[in-house]
């Protein structure tokens, strides 16, 4: 009995001890352990320069597939200057890091940031209104994102057949020119005309069918790759030109004078699914991500 009592009062020594130890924390000379550093997705893309902009492409050594983004092309309703439809220059100073993981572009009021991310290019774009007028709500202005000017047809991205953008129930195939509305802006364009006819329409026609996503996205032709474009303030969407380009109208109003602002978009490449591209796209924005979903 005496014996087993000693046991008993061995076992809770053992314990109060352990309970002590842990108490008084790691023993002195014992390495503190280092916090943990926030995990960032490996580059699987890297920038570099074209005659109009920036562009992108993989690291895959198999297929280093690319894309163009043509910054910037069209202004639209006053943005920058007056008119609803004003063409853009692209001789923009440019900037790229050595590595090819970042890089930016200066063009008059705005400033393009570029910054890679896993298989996605981060973008955030600056504006500072330093026009003599104020920018309505509608003020907007068109980057191209391209497969590469048309010489270098065939190629694998340059093609309508699978470019999709989101409908009222989710995604719709995009197979014409014309120009798809932000869903929630359409109230206000048509106060501005009711048939939606602008300086613009006989270029792109004005769509009954409204964008409720603000992105674009589109599988190559032999479905191994997806890219797409998405930015988190639009005015509408639009694709297939001669280059075989997507468009999205990044809102940039309403800015008074004197005022600035930033916008944040973001480009994708990556060897994968339609649904892998979208889910990258938008998974940012919380407007983006609802609509994708739908």
């Amino acid at each position: 009995m005496r014996a087993r009592a000693g046991l008993e009062l061995g076992v809770c020594g053992l314990v109060l001890a352990l309970a002590a130890c842990c108490a008084r924390g790691p023993s002195e000379g014992a390495a503190p352990t280092p916090p943990r550093e926030p995990a960032h997705e490996p580059p699987r893309l890297e920038l570099f320069e074209w005659e109009r902009g920036l562009a992108l492409r993989s690291r895959a050594k198999h297929e280093p597939l690319a894309m163009h983004l043509w910054f910037y092309e069209w202004r639209l309703f006053d943005a920058l200057e007056r008119g609803e439809l004003t063409a853009a220059s692209y001789d923009w100073p440019r900037r790229v890091a050595s590595d090819g993981q970042s890089a930016s572009i200066e063009a008059e009021m705005l400033r393009l940031e570029a910054r890679v991310e896993g298989d996605a290019v981060e973008l955030e774009l600056l504006v500072t209104n330093t026009s003599d007028h104020d920018w309505p709500e509608h003020a907007a202005l068109i980057a191209c994102f391209n497969p590469g000017p048309p010489q270098t047809q065939p190629y694998e991205m340059g093609h309508h057949k699978s470019t999709w953008f989101i409908g009222p129930q989710g995604l719709e195939r995009l197979g014409d020119r014309d120009f798809h509305f932000r869903s929630s802006l359409r109230a206000g364009l048509e106060r501005l005309s009711p048939e939606l006819e602008f300086d613009f329409s006989p270029r792109w026609r004005s769509s009954e069918r409204d964008d409720h996503g603000g992105l674009l996205v589109r599988t190559s032709q032999s479905g191994r790759w997806s890219c797409g474009v998405a930015w988190e303030d639009w005015l509408g969407v639009q694709a297939h030109n001669p280059w075989l380009c997507m468009h999205i109208a990044t809102r940039v109003g309403p800015l008074a004078r004197g005022a600035a602002r930033s916008v944040r978009g973001r480009l994708v490449l990556l060897e994968g699914s339609r649904e892998a591209a979208l889910e990258r796209l938008r998974a940012p924005w919380s407007v983006t991500r609802s609509a994708g979903a739908r």
